[in-house]
């Protein structure tokens, strides 16, 4: 019996499902007063809330809209867009060379507390 080996890559359109859920929370959340106002005021203490969701793939960068409506005189939306999900991002690249850049720095501050000189570089050769 083999054992399944995890992946820890997340699941496709997880971004995409963060930022919807995200939005749907930050929308109820400011209007939540207001809605409850309004189910007061109903005679049958009812009030219909509803979410629209628009995903937009056009371009390299998705773009989601995501939209309240209740009471049939309040609407409301959010918007964001998202870092291109086939574009690499340059992060590993910095944090190496920051990782480099402090060892050499370290490095030379403790030749200047042994009073020798620092070297001199020359950014252009990195």
């Amino acid at each position: 019996m083999g054992v399944k080996k995890k992946t820890k890559q997340t699941p496709k359109g997880h971004n995409l499902r963060a930022a919807i859920v995200a939005n749907v929370e930050e929308l109820l959340t400011q209007h939540m007063a207001g809605i409850l106002t309004f189910i007061d005021e109903a005679e049958d203490k009812k009030e219909k809330v509803s979410f629209g969701v628009e995903i937009n793939c056009a371009e390299s960068e998705p773009q989601v809209k995501v939209g309240i409506r209740y009471s049939q005189s309040v609407t409301d939306t959010r918007s964001v867009i998202l870092d291109d999900p086939d574009q690499g991002t340059f992060e590993p690249v910095v944090k190496d060379a920051e990782k480099e850049t402090d060892k050499r720095r370290k490095k030379n501050v403790a030749k200047l507390k042994e009073g020798e000189q620092a070297p001199v570089e020359d950014p252009a050769a990195n």
